[in-house]
């Protein structure tokens, strides 16, 4: 069970929390990412202002990172979650598209995390083949 989790990309949680919210919201989800969460007053007398759409992109970021380190183990589960990440990407990209609450920079940035995550994972997978291959050919 936890071998399949593990090659479930983590991606899929932010995407499908944005996709809870956007369904039933359609256009009007762009007023509910930019509401603000808390704001706070920087020395330079500026306030800075934290939206739901900046929470929502900082765990994507956090999870990417975590997609990024699983993403060094040369496993099965790390291929198939790769494969898995191109079939999200495609969801993503579609949706981006075709369906009304998902055209928000929100969402475009969660996309461009999860292909970043895909090639981040083929990138890191095909280095790793290559070291095993030429240190088994020099064996």
């Amino acid at each position: 069970m936890l071998k399949i989790l593990g090659a479930i990309p983590l991606l899929t949680v932010p995407t499908l929390i944005y996709a809870l919210f956007a369904f039933p919201a359609g256009v009007a989800m762009n007023e509910g990412l930019s509401q603000e969460v808390f704001a706070l007053t920087m020395p330079s007398e500026t306030p800075w202002i934290f939206t739901w759409g900046g929470v929502l992109l900082l765990f994507s970021i956090l999870t990417l990172f975590i997609e990024v380190m699983k993403s060094t183990r040369a496993t099965a589960s790390a291929m198939v979650d790769n494969g898995l990440s191109i079939a999200l990407f495609i969801a993503c990209f579609l949706l981006f598209l075709l369906v009304p609450g998902f055209a928000t920079t929100e969402f475009f940035l969660i996309m461009l995390m999860v292909m970043l995550d895909f090639v981040a994972g083929f990138v890191i997978m095909v280095n790793t083949a290559q070291r095993t291959v030429n240190f088994d050919g020099q064996a």
